[in-house]
């Protein structure tokens, strides 16, 4: 009986304090140098990006024309029709068709000076914990929004 009421204290104590999210990932990034490293690979990949690449696939654009959307609804056939001839047009070419015989040959290589070359690794170096966190924190921003 004393035991079910300390463990009901307990969860009502816990219920009532307030959860600090910015202060337990900080102290969770200055003690884990394995959390840190993973948040300084995920942080390089979502800033690291080319210009002409994109992260996010199957975004939908802001700009919208009215004129669009109403055709769009007005005439549902004649846009399903549409579908269809693109659906023909889009078929795979077979790519069978793009070799010649004689790449279909295949020749073993003995030579093993191609297969163990060893090349020197980067040596990692890791980013100050605030930069890393700053930058998550705007990764976090753009992916609520």
């Amino acid at each position: 009986m004393n035991s079910t009421k300390r463990v009901s204290r307990k969860l009502l104590a816990l219920q009532r304090e307030q959860f600090d999210a910015v202060a337990a990932i900080a102290e969770e990034l200055e003690q884990s140098e394995t959390t840190r490293t993973n948040l300084g690979e995920r942080v390089a990949q979502a800033v690291n990006v080319k210009k002409g690449n994109h992260i996010y696939s199957d975004l939908v654009s802001l700009d919208v024309d009215a004129e669009e959307v109403l055709a769009e609804c007005a005439h549902p056939k004649a846009r399903s029709s549409t579908n269809k001839t693109n659906k023909l047009l889009s078929q795979e070419p077979d790519i069978m068709a793009f070799f010649s015989e004689d790449f279909e040959t295949q020749m073993a290589h003995f030579d093993h000076d191609l297969f163990y070359r060893e090349e020197p690794l980067p040596q990692p170096s890791a980013a100050p914990i605030s930069h890393l966190f700053d930058l998550y924190e705007h990764i976090q921003c753009w992916q609520e929004q």
